[in-house]
């Protein structure tokens, strides 16, 4: 492995650890998930991929605090929309 991944990997676990910690406090309800997953399948279905990564970014800040990046966002949408056949 090389250390530019062993440094990616501990940036996501240390954004996990955060999150997790925010949950375990009670600072987030682990609704907003489940329902930030249906709107984005909306936006999918009906082919709106730009603006399912910049709500998923906007309600992730709003949420927790923190923006994911655009890429780490991409890879979410992208993520969800291969399960519902929407092609790439």
């Amino acid at each position: 492995m090389r250390p530019h991944e062993i440094k990616e990997i501990m940036v996501e676990a240390n954004k996990l650890w955060k999150f997790r910690r925010k949950i375990w406090n009670g600072d987030v309800d682990w609704d907003w998930q489940s329902n930030l997953d249906s709107e984005l399948a909306d936006m999918i279905k009906r082919n709106e991929i730009i603006t399912a990564i910049k709500y998923y970014r906007d309600e992730c800040k709003k949420e927790t605090g923190t923006a994911p990046s655009l890429r780490e966002s991409k890879q979410y949408v992208d993520k969800m929309r291969y399960p519902l056949g929407v092609p790439k």
